[in-house]
C-alpha cells in the first residue's frame, strides 16, 4: 500500500498543512521536504510576521534544539505577541530545511496589531482528532476530516 503524501498540490504549489507546536506535523514537513526534494529552485513560505524573520533565523541557527521565545510588539501598543521556536513545530522545521538546503524563505503572515489579537481565543477541545491521525492518513484526509471545526 502506498503512503499517504504529507502534502496537498495545487499545481506547482505544494501544501502542509501544520498545526502549531505538534510534533507530527514538524515530522510532516520534513517527509514533504524529503519526497519533493526541496531544493535551491524551491520556496518556502511560513505563516509567521516579516517582523519576526531575524530573530527567528538567529533562534533556528543557534539556539535548536533548545526552546527559544521570540516576543513581538507594536511600539505603540501594548499588544504582544509570543512566537515559541521549538523542534516539535511544523513552521519551524520548515525555517530549518529552508536555512539547511539555502531555499529561499519568505514570511507572509499579518504583523501583529491589536486588531488581530483582541477576542481570538484559542479553546482546548477535547475531541480533537489526534494529530497522528495525519501522518498516517495523509494531509488531505486530515484535513477533510477537521473541516468542520
Amino acid at each position: 500500500m502506498d503512503r499517504p503524501l504529507p502534502y496537498l498540490e495545487q499545481g506547482n504549489i505544494y501544501f502542509v498543512p501544520v498545526l502549531r507546536h505538534h510534533l507530527n506535523f514538524a515530522v510532516q514537513v520534513q517527509q514533504a521536504a524529503r519526497l519533493l526534494r526541496l531544493g535551491e529552485q524551491d520556496l518556502v513560505v511560513v505563516g509567521l510576521p516579516e517582523s519576526v524573520r531575524e530573530p527567528t533565523l538567529e533562534a533556528v541557527r543557534t539556539k535548536l534544539p533548545r526552546v527559544s521565545l521570540i516576543i513581538s510588539s507594536l511600539s505603540d501598543s501594548d499588544q504582544r505577541e509570543v512566537f515559541p521556536v521549538t523542534p516539535c513545530d511544523g513552521i519551524v522545521e520548515a525555517i530549518r530545511i529552508a536555512t539547511e538546503r539555502n531555499v529561499p524563505l519568505r514570511f507572509i503572515d499579518q504583523e501583529i496589531a491589536p486588531g488581530h489579537l483582541v477576542d481570538h481565543f484559542c479553546l482546548a477541545d477535547e475531541d480533537w482528532p489526534d494529530d497522528g491521525l495525519a501522518l498516517e492518513h495523509g494531509a488531505e484526509w486530515y484535513l477533510d476530516l477537521i473541516t468542520e471545526r
